[in-house]
């Protein structure tokens, strides 16, 4: 699924001067916290105006078998608990 690289990609880009105005761009999103039993919910947060501003990733080693992890670092204009 490339849903959140899609979104990055739909951005301003500075150095390149291009890609969509903030209010094409950002969106609300909804995050549940759930409990170990991974159906209980604990905590809901509804985040206004988010949008991607920051994406890291480990390199890739050949000779590795490591786990990768990839973060998604949003800015947000307002968040509410719910």
């Amino acid at each position: 699924d490339n849903y959140f690289f899609d979104w990055m990609a739909s951005c301003a880009d500075v150095l390149l001067g291009w890609g969509l105005t903030p209010t094409q761009y950002k969106r609300t999103l909804i995050i549940t916290e759930l409990a170990e039993d991974g159906g209980t919910i604990i905590n809901t947060w509804v985040c206004n105006g988010c949008f991607p501003s920051k994406r890291s990733a480990i390199q890739l080693k050949r000779t590795s078998s490591d786990n990768t992890i990839e973060e998604l670092e949003l800015s947000v204009d307002t968040v509410e608990k719910l």
